[in-house]
């Protein structure tokens, strides 16, 4: 994906990110696996958590839906008797600015992310570019144990109005999908870890924009991007 610095309004955050989550639906309901659990990484602006408007990388994770369990980072935000991703790298800084973002009609700055299981211990490991960062242990989720049944890629933004008006804060660049290649952000080559530990294309992917009046998506697949899609915008 591409890193940008988007315009965020103070306690609103807009971020990039990766979803790799058990929905819990096929479990019985009630049950300790029934609800959803979520590993996230990605990047973001968020001034409430940073302190400044630079984009971030960051990792989170929930084990109850957001309910009582989850926190970024090395459990910034998160109670002390909710541990949470455990770092093995001393080459990445979670939390850490990435520097320099992608500008418009220039230089378009890369990040790859990269979410799989290991067999042996159970864990699921993050791989940022070529380092592998580190692990959220198995025994943080119930129904995201053994594997995952949902995988997203996509922005969001997060808006604290709780009136009518509407955030000024911009997903991805800030334009527009139709933008395209050093306007618009993207997410590029997606793929998803088989249960035999194989890397596949990922296969009619799903577009969909929860606001579009704001914030669009528009999705391809081509040679040498593989499925990828456009996405952002702002109100």
């Amino acid at each position: 994906m591409n890193v940008w610095q988007p315009f965020v309004e103070p306690e609103d955050f807009s971020l990039a990110q990766l979803w790799v989550m058990n929905t819990g639906l096929s479990f019985t309901p009630d049950s300790i696996n029934w609800p959803m659990n979520s590993i996230e990484t990605g990047w973001q602006v968020y001034s409430d958590l940073y302190s400044d408007m630079r984009p971030r990388l960051f990792v989170y994770w929930t084990g109850d839906g957001y309910v009582k369990t989850g926190c970024y980072n090395l459990n910034q935000d998160c109670s002390s008797l909710s541990p949470g991703f455990v770092q093995v790298s001393n080459k990445v800084l979670l939390g850490g600015a990435i520097s320099p973002p992608s500008a418009a009609n220039s230089e378009q700055y890369e990040i790859r992310l990269r979410v799989f299981k290991d067999d042996d211990s159970g864990n699921w490991w993050l791989q940022f570019n070529q380092d592998y960062v580190g692990y959220w242990p198995s025994y943080l989720f119930h129904s995201l144990q053994n594997t995952s049944d949902l995988i997203q890629w996509g922005g969001e933004v997060f808006d604290v109005r709780d009136d009518n008006s509407q955030t000024k804060t911009h997903m991805g660049s800030g334009d527009i999908p139709a933008s395209g290649f050093r306007k618009a952000a993207y997410q590029r080559n997606l793929q998803y870890v088989a249960m035999n530990n194989k890397l596949y294309q990922v296969q009619d992917l799903q577009a969909v924009s929860t606001k579009p009046t704001c914030y669009t998506v528009s999705s391809g697949s081509s040679k040498a991007w593989g499925t990828h899609f456009y996405y952002g915008g702002r109100c």
